[in-house]
């Protein structure tokens, strides 16, 4: 079997194109730059590609590190939710609702509805992302 990257390496590679630097990315993960560093290195090194190059607005994603992004991000939301439906299963939380909408129902129909909702289910989490449907599909996957 191939070796496989791990979790904290993606993770990393997310955090990277997330906050556009190394340094940065390592701070809001409470990790040495040294640490990402390698971690990065050590991800590119599994996969024999390089993902991440030094841009002159910081790091930027080369050919291959947008081929694989998008796949990191589903991977990464996948996992999410099988540990929030594990944890709802074996009811230790209700869980996590995500969803989109556009502006107009943001405002005067969703209020309503979360607070009945939120009646309901009182410690489950949710999220909405409103804008347009092409911003949407991106956000919510």
């Amino acid at each position: 079997m191939k070796e496989l990257p791990k979790i904290n390496q993606l993770r990393n590679f997310q955090a990277i194109i997330r906050y556009g630097s190394i340094r940065t990315a390592s701070q809001a993960l409470f990790q040495t730059q040294p640490a990402m560093t390698r971690s990065i290195q050590e991800l590119e090194r599994i996969l024999g590609v390089t993902l991440l190059a030094r841009g002159p607005q910081g790091m930027v994603l080369t050919k291959m590190g947008r081929i694989f992004e998008p796949r990191v991000a589903m991977l990464l939301n996948d996992l999410e939710r099988a540990v929030d439906e594990l944890h709802q299963a074996s009811q230790i939380s209700e869980g996590t609702v995500v969803f989109g909408c556009s502006h107009l129902p943001a405002f005067s129909i969703m209020p309503a509805v979360i607070n009945t909702f939120q009646k309901e289910h009182p410690t489950a989490t949710i999220t909405i992302i409103e804008g347009q449907l092409s911003e949407l599909i991106t956000s919510l996957r």
